[in-house]
């Protein structure tokens, strides 16, 4: 007669099993991939918001209240989105995990502030 407690490692039963911690490198490079994907719906988004008010309008037919950036500031953080989400995505996972890391925050803040920049008409 066996009245001890079973010793094998099986959860109760109706306990659910814990998931798994999700791993930063995987998440790295989804967030890298989302940045990419997402890149050019944000910008014709903003572009199409930009359209919608009066000061591009007042651009459009009079040439009146256009952009005062310099040129190839768009183009520049445009570019440089597109490259800081290629380089977390190609770099090795675990021997750059930094270097990755920072640059999808750079790649989300470049791609930030273009579509800010875009919606406000600078």
């Amino acid at each position: 007669m066996n009245t001890g407690s079973p010793t094998t490692d099986e959860p109760a039963p109706g306990s659910a099993p814990h998931p798994a911690a999700p791993d930063p490198h995987r998440t790295i490079g989804l967030w890298a991939g989302l940045g990419l994907v997402l890149l050019l719906p944000m910008v014709g988004g903003s572009y199409i918001l930009s359209l919608l008010g009066e000061q591009a309008g007042r651009c459009l037919m009079y040439g009146e209240g256009c952009s005062a950036l310099p040129d190839g500031v768009l183009h520049t953080l445009f570019w440089s989105a597109v490259a800081l989400g290629l380089t977390a995505a190609a770099l090795p996972r675990t021997r750059w995990a930094s270097a990755r890391y920072w640059a999808v925050i750079l790649q989300w803040c470049a791609q930030t502030v273009l579509c800010l920049l875009i919606v406000s008409g600078a």
